[in-house]
């Protein structure tokens, strides 16, 4: 399924590591710099630490991380990797977005959707129709579905035209206890119906896209894609 599939090219190391790079851009452009973080954050957590300023100078920082209520999901591969540096970047006093599972796994990509978006003549639509069909292929043989989501590409979207999902404010916290849940995600709204054992004021404030339009998400790249020029 993989075979003859291009691999991506090697970047030399810069001396200047990308928690340096991250916290350094931020804070020398405050309220300038909107953050967008779709793996762990790790290096986020660390450029925190480094440029104590860097909450307050982000214009915002989107996050690809949680899930909370998918079936068959303890947890996702970004906040269970390393739920230290979600906890402190959620709580950091940053605006945050965050676009969960339960939203990106609402997205579909198809091998027809594929070859209509990537129908402008350009290395990247060329790239991307080559690396993206055995993804496909890959995830209708092992999730039984119609295509594939595409994570990723709703985090740009979504800022790129706000239209494409819809979000609720909600309290988010991350579990740090060792166990199976470590790492898990975990939100409410106020008030509680419910508060015993529950301190008064627990988690953060954070924004969580929870519907997604699909037509639209795809008409978005599409449009990207026919702007490019050969």
């Amino acid at each position: 399924m993989w075979q003859g599939v291009r691999q991506p090219a090697d970047i030399a190391a810069d001396a200047f590591d990308a928690a340096d790079a991250i916290g350094k851009l931020i804070c020398d452009n405050p309220g300038e710099i909107t953050l967008v973080a779709i793996g762990p954050l790790t290096n986020v957590a660390l450029a925190m630490q480094r440029y104590p300023a860097m909450a307050d100078s982000v214009a915002e920082i989107v996050i690809m991380g949680g899930v909370f209520t998918l079936d068959d999901y303890i947890k996702d591969t970004n906040f269970g990797l390393d739920p230290e540096a979600a906890h402190q970047v959620l709580h950091s006093g940053a605006a945050v977005t965050l676009v969960p599972m339960d939203v990106t796994t609402q997205t579909l990509l198809t091998q027809q959707d594929l070859t209509r978006l990537t129908a402008v003549d350009h290395p990247l639509t060329e790239f991307v129709r080559d690396t993206l069909r055995p993804w496909i292929d890959y995830s209708m043989a092992t999730r039984q579905l119609a295509g594939c989501w595409i994570h990723d590409a709703l985090v740009v979207a979504w800022l790129l035209n706000q239209r494409v999902a819809s979000g609720i404010d909600y309290r988010v916290d991350i579990e740090l206890r060792p166990g199976a849940t470590r790492g898990k995600s975990w939100r409410y709204r106020q008030p509680l119906r419910l508060t015993v054992g529950v301190p008064e004021q627990c988690g953060a404030s954070v924004h969580v896209l929870h519907r997604v339009d699909n037509t639209l998400l795809l008409s978005i790249i599409e449009q990207a894609f026919k702007r490019l020029k050969s």
